[in-house]
This record gives C-alpha cells, sequence and structure tokens, in this order.
C-alpha cells in the first residue's frame, strides 16, 4: 500500500519540513518556513501511523492524505 501525504506545520502551515535522511528516530524534524521545531523523526513516524488509523494526533504537525 502505498500513501500520499502533505505535511504541515501546526504552527505556520508551512508545507517546508526539514526531514533528517542520515539521521535516527531521534533526529529533530524542523519547519523550515518559521523554525518550529515539530518533534523528533520518531514522533512525526508515530503521529503518521496514528493518522493512517484514524485515530487524533496531539503533535505539532498536521497530515493530510492526497488522493
Amino acid at each position: 500500500m502505498t500513501v500520499s501525504i502533505e505535511l504541515r506545520c501546526d504552527n505556520c502551515r508551512g508545507t517546508s519540513i526539514s526531514i533528517p535522511l542520515d539521521g535516527g528516530d531521534d533526529s529533530a524534524v524542523d519547519c523550515e518556513d518559521c523554525g518550529a521545531d515539530l518533534g523528533t523523526l520518531a514522533d512525526i513516524k508515530t503521529q503518521l501511523s496514528l493518522h493512517v488509523l484514524g485515530r487524533k494526533h496531539a503533535g505539532a504537525a498536521t497530515f493530510m492524505l492526497l488522493h
């Protein structure tokens, strides 16, 4: 299964999100538009998993499934 998503910062609604590709799950994920700390890569993965399962998240990023 493939899921396309749009990731937005809850602070500024920006879509320029810095996700480290070479770091581990404890790497910081930041909004490049406003500099907000969106949590760790592990936090983002957890929020995405909960979103795909249809549960609310309480994180700093909003996910939108694109069809």
